[in-house]
């Protein structure tokens, strides 16, 4: 089963009136029931949605039959065509925890899934990683070089301005985004994960961003779940030896690719400071590290350690999350005056000029 083509949505309060591809009549759900359908699609196991949703509501396996059918009677619900192979667009502004959803593509049960959900093709993409860095290093052997040197010169050899060159630097780093989130949907899917979507929005409702929506929760074992996080940093330093070796090889051939390769890079190794900090919430290495602890809502649960600590006596756990609560802190601080530090000078500037 898979969700009908929407033509039209309208939101009322916590009501939705969809319009479906060859429907002559509005359909009204809540907004948790359209989740509830939507999730379903993905994943196509009621106790899976059950548990999903357990937070939210308690829904009875009786009554997702009756809304699922319901689906199906108002065909909001559809049969899934074998073999199709175009993903469904969607537009739209949702708030999704830091990020603002302006549009997804889903290719949940499309070729493209198929395909990259294949061992054949999980193997190919294993070897071609191996390949890439064994060349690398035979290039930078080879071929030694200083980096930071080249990195000035390059800048000299570019025919534009330096606005001309923020098309580049920003284009640089939405591919550097796309890789990174291309590698937790690989080791998903490698784990038999259940959906494809993926989607461009604005985080911090300010910096446009690539993202993919995975039900890491949903798979089963810690080992994999902690493989799927650190995907994307692991894609970070291949796809960084990549760029690594194109630089090599094209060195003052092609000064915007180069400088491209350049930008991507520095990207990849800022994203990487704040990603890899396990005290900042909803970052890779927050995750791995709740994983490790085997704890869910690691911050949360700091909080209320810390709120206890400043009550009753302390003990080795109590202090030991109370820490871990204050260095979240610190580091959600930081992350806040980097990412507002380029808009204070943008202004200064600006108004004292």
């Amino acid at each position: 089963m898979k969700l009908n083509e929407i033509l039209c949505s309208e939101e009322q309060g916590e009501c939705l009136y969809l319009q479906i591809k060859n429907g002559s009549h509005l359909i009204k759900l809540s907004k948790i029931e359209f989740e509830i359908i939507a999730y379903y699609t993905q994943v196509l196991n009621k106790q899976a949605v059950i548990q999903f949703f357990s937070d939210q509501l308690k829904i009875s396996e009786e009554q997702l039959d009756a809304l699922l059918g319901k689906a199906k009677q108002t065909k909001l619900l559809v049969d899934l065509e074998e073999g199709t192979g175009a993903g469904v667009f969607a537009f739209g502004c949702k708030r999704r925890k830091a990020i603002l959803e302006v549009c997804t593509v889903d290719f949940t049960h499309t070729r493209l899934e198929h395909i990259a959900a294949h061992k054949k093709v999980q193997r190919f993409v294993f070897f071609t990683l191996g390949t890439i860095v064994v060349a690398v290093g035979l290039l930078v052997l080879l071929y030694p070089f200083s980096f930071v040197e080249h990195y000035k010169k390059t800048l000299y050899l570019v025919p534009y301005s330096f606005s001309q060159l923020l098309l580049f630097i920003y284009l640089g780093v939405l591919i550097s985004i796309g890789i990174h989130e291309f590698g937790h949907y690989f080791f998903y899917k490698r784990y038999n994960g259940k959906s494809s979507v993926f989607g461009f929005g604005l985080l911090f409702f300010i910096l446009p961003v690539m993202y993919n929506k995975l039900y890491i929760s949903l798979v089963d074992r810690r080992s994999h779940r902690m493989l799927i996080h650190s995907g994307g940093f692991i894609f970070d330093v291949l796809f960084s030896l990549a760029i690594i070796g194109g630089i090599i090889l094209l060195k003052d051939r092609a000064p915007v690719l180069v400088f491209m390769g350049y930008s991507m890079l520095i990207s990849i190794c800022i994203r990487s400071l704040f990603n890899l900090n396990v005290f900042l919430p909803q970052t890779d290495g927050y995750f791995v590290l709740s994983d490790c602890l085997k704890t869910d809502q690691l911050f949360q649960k700091s909080s209320v350690f810390f709120m206890r600590l400043l009550k009753d006596k302390p003990s080795v756990r109590s202090v030991g999350y109370g820490l871990f609560f204050v260095l979240s802190c610190l580091s959600i601080a930081g992350a806040w005056l980097f990412f507002a530090m380029p808009l204070f000078l943008l202004l200064y500037y600006a108004f004292s000029a």
